[in-house]
């Protein structure tokens, strides 16, 4: 899944970069919408809905079948212990697809993330900066806060 590049530089593998492709068509696209995501989504607004039932366990089971991981068994799981199951489950599925980042912010736990990864992550991190192209052509939008 990985590769060196000079011995210094690793790539994920994961969607292979094709240097003598044009255009729009390659096969280096990554892909924007895929069924796991749909499921985990699901699973994940059930739960935000009804706490931890086997609807939800039932779709977590069927991404994590499709890519032959152990299933997961309902018992145990409280609604904020499912969340944080469904985003370690996205975590895995998506990665290098670049999820992870709306997935904390959506869950509430960049911050803390980031934090513990060492960052000096505020909460103003949450929200992109206006680019100031947009703000010079609209004089009605105001810049995010801590930009």
């Amino acid at each position: 899944m990985f590769k060196a590049i000079e011995d210094e530089l690793i790539l994920s593998g994961k969607f292979e970069f094709d240097p003598n492709a044009a255009g729009a068509v390659q096969g280096s696209n990554i892909p924007v919408g895929r069924c796991a995501a749909v499921l985990l989504s699901r699973a994940e607004a059930l739960n935000e809905l009804n706490g931890s039932t086997q609807e939800s366990i039932n779709l977590i089971n069927l991404v994590r079948a499709r890519s032959g991981a152990s299933l997961t068994t309902q018992d145990g799981f409280t609604k904020e212990s499912l969340r944080d199951r469904l985003l370690q489950e996205r975590n895995r599925e998506f990665y290098a697809e670049m999820h992870s980042h709306q997935d904390q912010i959506r869950q509430g736990k960049f911050i803390d993330l980031a934090k513990a990864r060492g960052k000096n992550a505020q909460p103003f991190h949450v929200l992109y900066p206006i680019p100031i192209t947009e703000i010079n052509a609209n004089p009605n939008l105001k810049q995010n806060d801590g930009y």
